[in-house]
């Protein structure tokens, strides 16, 4: 299955300029500018047909292989000790946000496996790759704020101490659902500034308050909590 091929007949000159500007850390020519959404397709496609052992054993190259590596995983048919070992031999591949979200995003199997992915996570968020963590602030983010909502996750974030940008920009953007989704669980974090990150901090208010779903009355009481450091 030449997989490279596939991707280069689905490529556009716009979108791989498009997606350069969305990664800057990301070489262009390693991006090929194939969208999402055909890489869904392909990637259920792929893993329907049983054919993508070879592939999720190479090395990519190109940013729509890894994409479409991770976008298999969500797909395939696979136990979750197995699954979990995919993803595990997967995540030093990654190596910027679109690949950990995208990713993330499809792995519906976490719903039917929560507990097994919690513990995972927890490793993950200690290791010392930054888009592994990135990659488990997601997941916790996307699967754990509604019925299974884990209460000891917000304050083992709030504890997270990291210069980087893009783990500080998903705990924030988990923070600004946790406080739409469980407000009375998390509000002490921000009135206590137990959020060691003040960046984190005011991101989280600033997003939070942008949703229609916080009333005007908590609005007003969050922009109050704001830090000047």
């Amino acid at each position: 299955m030449d997989v490279s091929t596939l991707l280069k007949e689905r490529s556009s000159e716009k979108l791989k300029d498009f997606s350069a500007k969305l990664l800057p850390g990301t070489e262009r020519e390693r991006i090929l500018g194939v969208k999402v959404s055909e890489l869904r397709k392909l990637a259920k496609e792929i893993a329907n047909s049983g054919d993508y052992r070879g592939f999720l054993e190479e090395k990519h190259y190109y940013l729509e292989e890894t994409l479409l590596h991770g976008l298999i995983l969500g797909y395939a048919k696979l136990t979750t000790e197995a699954l979990i070992g995919e993803i595990e031999k997967f995540l030093p591949q990654a190596d910027n946000w679109m690949v950990t979200d995208c990713t993330a995003s499809g792995l519906k199997a976490v719903k039917k496996n929560r507990d097994a992915f919690y513990l995972k996570c927890l490793e993950w968020l200690k290791s010392e790759r930054e888009y592994t963590v990135r990659f488990a602030v997601v997941i916790l983010l996307g699967y754990y704020l509604d019925d299974d909502f884990r209460k000891d996750i917000p304050a083992l974030l709030a504890r997270y101490d990291t210069d980087s940008y893009y783990i500080n920009m998903a705990i924030a953007w988990y923070f600004s659902v946790a406080l739409v989704k469980h407000y009375d669980d998390v509000i002490g974090l921000f009135r206590t500034r137990a959020i060691v990150n003040p960046w984190v901090h005011n991101k989280s208010i600033r997003k939070a308050v942008e949703s229609y779903r916080i009333s005007d009355e908590r609005k007003a009481y969050l922009r109050s909590l704001k830090r000047n450091k």
